[in-house]
């Protein structure tokens, strides 16, 4: 669970940095629902971006979905956590450009997670790895 509440804590933070610079969103009005939209948004990034992980390799029936397919999935539920939290919390968040905010949180958020090591680098492929079985 530790794991999860680190990763939680750099989406989280990704995306006020997103919200607050502006960067394809930007937020609005009391700072309690800008920073609640943001926990929304990180809550559907991460737990949707594990989801998204889990189904490729199911799917495909891989041993490692691969950091491409990982990181594709990862920005994917970005940017619908992105969409839906403008939904909720439509007094506080604006969504300019859903694409470009997605893709800097997705980036933000992991960027820094590998950086300071939450994230394994070792044993990773860029690529799917298929189950030989």
């Amino acid at each position: 669970m530790k794991h999860m509440r680190n990763l939680f804590g750099y989406f989280l933070a990704a995306t006020l940095v997103v919200a607050f610079a502006g960067i394809g969103a930007e937020v609005a009005g009391s700072i309690w629902l800008a920073i609640a939209a943001s926990a929304v948004v990180a809550s559907i990034a991460l737990v949707g971006g594990i989801f998204v992980t889990m189904i490729f390799r199911t799917l495909f029936k891989l041993v490692q979905t691969g950091r491409i397919l990982q990181y594709a999935g990862f920005w994917l539920t970005s940017f619908l956590g992105l969409k839906a939290a403008a939904s909720l919390f439509a007094t506080a968040l604006f969504v300019t450009n859903p694409l470009l905010a997605s893709f800097v949180l997705f980036a933000l958020a992991f960027g820094s997670a590998t950086i300071c090591g939450e994230v394994p680098m070792r044993g990773r492929t860029w690529l799917p790895v298929k189950s030989k079985r």
